[in-house]
């Protein structure tokens, strides 16, 4: 019978290697598991109490704040490591998960969704970092071409979104049979005993090499920026990246979420629906890991992308018209929507997957963690006007147009993946 680490791909490693892999998704699946038990209808729970204009500017300003400190939290996380700053990561969203659930004020939700945004700018890229500094030192070169990587990262991503597909089931479950302020205290409950899990058992193979530079943590600062804007390639890849992630976030909170609760009219009926989606994507993705292993990174990202653009938005822009949201269960309009939902699944994670790997070489170790943090905060700068602007174009226009301006920009983000991967073929 195969082991874990046989299934996942690091079979071929050491002791040490296979201990740190399993702590790795060990902390991945627990950080994930506990943010999905709310992950079906924190936003619906922000467009409920405040109505859609007012919910889009509450979003809009939660994504500014986490763009405006993710950067800086992520520099901190390169200078200090990343254990303190995920312990204090799963300390305030712990304390913004009580206040959510026992907020009786706008004012206190407003502080809880706060708290919440600054959390998820502390956490961010911070586990993904650990791994990456500690995989290039363990591997010990037998993983030179990067393949176990992408095959590994990629099992064990489908191995937690399949976990967090029963906690929306759990959280979906809870919120019908108790109610939404109790998942969140349970939510806030688990986040405190995560946080001292992580104080007592993350540990490190990577020594931070001392520099005049990464001993100072203004000069860092500015180096992470420096890093991505002095090397075109980088630069245009995450140009793209920002625009191709505002996109999707806005449609996530403006259609993905609402159509869930929509087709199926319940938060329990919500979370059965994802959670056969998460179960049936994972199982997909799993098996094609082995194929996006072997994969030329900078043709098939092109195509995928491509592919993505043309399918995704436009397809759910013409269920959003033909099936308008009724908040009551439509069998068909869940079958397309299904399908629609786990073939964008696959392309969206094949670019994930193909994308981490031109970052694992093109990165230097001491600015990761910056440059993973960087990347969402210029991402949640589009974010929060495109949030806040979808915010009254649905008001006045309807949801299915929405979808006319949102494949235009992912258009765009197409196009500069193209000519920004020429830029690595050329060189």
């Amino acid at each position: 019978m195969k082991s874990f680490h046989d299934l996942i791909g690091s079979g071929v490693f050491n002791p040490v290697a296979k201990k740190f892999i399993s702590s790795y998704f060990l902390f991945r699946g627990l950080s994930v598991a506990i943010n999905y038990l709310s992950q079906t209808f924190f936003v619906l729970f922000i467009l409920d109490e405040f109505g859609a204009t007012k919910a889009g500017l509450i979003l809009s300003a939660y994504f500014l704040t986490s763009s405006l400190l993710d950067y800086p939290t992520g520099v901190i996380s390169d200078y200090l490591g990343q254990k303190i700053v995920l312990f204090f990561a799963f300390i305030t969203y712990s304390l913004s998960f009580y206040i959510l659930g026992s907020a009786t004020t706008d004012f206190t939700l407003i502080l809880g969704i706060m708290i919440n945004s600054f959390s998820m700018s502390q956490q961010s890229g911070a586990i993904e970092t650990w791994f990456d500094n500690n995989y290039k030192i363990l591997e010990n070169g037998l993983d030179k071409d990067r393949k176990l990587y992408r095959l590994i990262t990629a099992r064990i991503g489908v191995t937690v979104e399949f976990l967090g597909g029963f906690m929306l089931l759990l959280g979906g479950y809870l919120s019908v049979t108790q109610d939404r302020e109790f998942v969140f205290t349970i939510q806030s409950i688990l986040y405190l005993i995560l946080s001292f899990i992580v104080l007592f058992y993350f540990k490190s193979h990577y020594k931070r090499e001392k520099t005049k530079e990464n001993s100072n943590y203004l000069i860092q600062f500015k180096l992470g920026i420096y890093v991505v804007t002095s090397n075109k390639v980088l630069l245009g890849l995450v140009i793209a990246f920002m625009i191709h992630t505002a996109v999707l976030n806005t449609y996530a909170n403006f259609g993905l979420f609402p159509l869930y609760f929509g087709y199926t009219g319940s938060d329990l009926g919500a979370s059965y629906f994802r959670f056969s989606l998460f179960v049936a994507g994972s199982i997909a993705t799993w098996f094609i890991a082995s194929w996006i292993k072997g994969l030329e990174v900078k043709v098939w990202l092109r195509r995928i992308h491509l592919a993505h653009t043309i399918f995704f938005l436009p397809v759910m822009g013409m269920l959003f018209f033909y099936f308008p949201i009724k908040n009551e269960y439509n069998p068909t309009a869940i079958v397309l929507f299904a399908l629609t939902i786990f073939f964008g699944h696959l392309m969206r994670r094949s670019i994930q997957l193909i994308l981490q790997r031109i970052y694992l070489d093109l990165v230097e170790d001491e600015m990761r963690n910056a440059f993973y943090s960087l990347l969402p905060s210029l991402s949640t700068l589009l974010i929060s006007p495109f949030i806040a602007l979808s915010g009254y174009f649905v008001d006045y226009y309807g949801l299915p147009l929405l979808f006319v301006p949102l494949t235009l920009a992912i258009l765009l983000s197409t196009i500069l993946y193209f000519k920004t991967l020429k830029l690595i073929q050329d060189d």
